[in-house]
């Protein structure tokens, strides 16, 4: 296990003894089987020797709580660990039952929507999606998830009922509280206040926990499982995408939303407020609009050098932009020398506003090359706020399938204690 890893625990111990005198055995065990999953979360396989170094549990606490997860079938045997230098008995190993649960994520756009099953530990085990060429309107998305589901049941040959929750996500501006979309941004023709859950609320089993949030929001989400640690800071996602830009805040393991489900909408900070690029969102020099690929490819073809650049009548992609300034190019080293200032001040206005431990710039400009890199720490290093020593900020490419695994992240955490029942 990392140091990471382990000051994660301990920091979760700590968390939990500090919680006083006030709690019943109940509670205590309860807390200790939480502390005990979490464990497993983040690792294959372990032994109750090494649950007890980790967790600081007596053997007796850590041996009770290991037989009750197995006969939950939270827990597994996992075959024998390795001798101590001493010698002696082998001691037996456990890990998660992948079986024991099963989650359910699904994405949604005009043009696509994929549907994914992952189980306890995690792992994909099926996945089905459609594309369409026009876009599709609500009643469209709604049947088109459905048969989604049911296709996807019938290769895991599995029923709705036995999974443990089903997760929702898109772009625009999502209501979680009220499951609902409030506005579709990039689908404007769905019309405001689009209540998915509720349309496939018949073709799902009673009960079923469902989850539904911004699919950046999720995506950031994803980063606490590159990094446990991250569950007990405040952290700061800028999810970006070739057109698109999002993010999400996650304060010690929760996802902030605010009054207006708007915490996380970076991508419409305004940078410039002398530009005429208009955004999605209505209004004009927005950090989405002016760093997005679409605009980018129209600098550089405006550029008065474009005709000696590598970039000249090639097909356009951010990541051939990044290349080419890391090559030396003269015109894609001036335009990302101005997007890096766009980046520096959003970065500034979420250190002021939020205060994070840490700030990720996920996906696409989070594989940006040596250029951006070192020219958007350069625009950082002026002006330090307050004392508070250089900007906290990692780059990030994100996991395959960052949304759905940090949806199916989500639900899982969320669903723990019924999991561990």
């Amino acid at each position: 296990m990392t140091d990471k890893r382990v000051s994660y625990i301990i920091d979760f111990m700590n968390t939990l003894n500090r919680l006083g005198t006030g709690r019943t055995p109940s509670d205590v065990r309860n807390s200790n089987q939480l502390v005990i999953a979490n464990l497993f979360f983040h690792n294959e396989a372990l032994s109750a020797g090494e649950i007890a170094q980790y967790t600081g549990l007596s053997r007796t606490s850590v041996n009770n709580i290991v037989s009750e997860l197995l006969c939950s079938g939270f827990l597994c045997c996992s075959g024998k660990g390795a001798s101590t230098d001493a010698g002696g008995k082998k001691p037996s190993l456990y890990s998660l039952n992948a079986a024991h649960g099963r989650f359910i994520s699904v994405f949604f756009s005009g043009y696509e929507c994929t549907v994914c099953m992952f189980d306890l530990g995690l792992s994909l085990t099926h996945s089905t999606s459609h594309t369409s060429a026009e876009p599709m309107d609500r009643e469209a998305v709604v049947e088109t998830i459905r048969a989604l589901l049911w296709d996807l049941t019938v290769r895991a040959k599995v029923d709705l009922s036995s999974i443990s929750a089903l997760a929702l996500h898109c772009g625009g501006i999502v209501d979680s509280q009220h499951s609902s979309l409030h506005l579709p941004i990039q689908n404007p023709h769905w019309g405001a206040d689009f209540d998915i859950k509720r349309e496939l609320q018949e073709s799902l089993p009673k009960g079923l926990p469902v989850f539904f949030d911004n699919a950046c929001r999720f995506s950031g989400y994803s980063e606490l499982l590159q990094d446990p640690s991250r569950a007990k800071k405040r952290i700061a996602v800028i999810n970006t995408q070739e057109q698109f830009v999002g993010g999400c805040i996650v304060d010690c393991g929760e996802l902030l939303h605010g009054a207006n489900s708007l915490i996380g909408e970076f991508g419409h900070i305004i940078v410039d407020p002398a530009s005429k690029t208009s955004c999605a969102c209505g209004a004009c020099g927005c950090f989405e609009s002016l760093v997005s690929a679409a605009h980018l490819e129209k600098r550089v073809q405006a550029h008065p050098m474009y005709f000696k650049s590598v970039l000249a009548n090639q097909p356009f992609t951010l990541s051939f932009l990044f290349s080419a300034a890391d090559g030396g190019d003269t015109v894609a080293r001036e335009i990302l020398g101005k997007t890096a200032e766009y980046f520096a001040l959003v970065i500034r206005s979420i250190l002021l506003s939020n205060d994070p431990d840490e700030i990720i710039l996920q996906g696409v400009y989070g594989g940006s090359g040596r250029f951006f890199r070192a020219a958007l720490m350069d625009k950082l290093s002026i002006g330090h706020f307050f004392g508070a020593g250089p900007c906290p900020l990692f780059f990030s490419t994100g996991l395959p399938l960052s949304s759905h695994l940090g949806a199916v992240a989500y639900c899982r955490d969320k669903m723990a204690t019924s999991l561990l029942i």
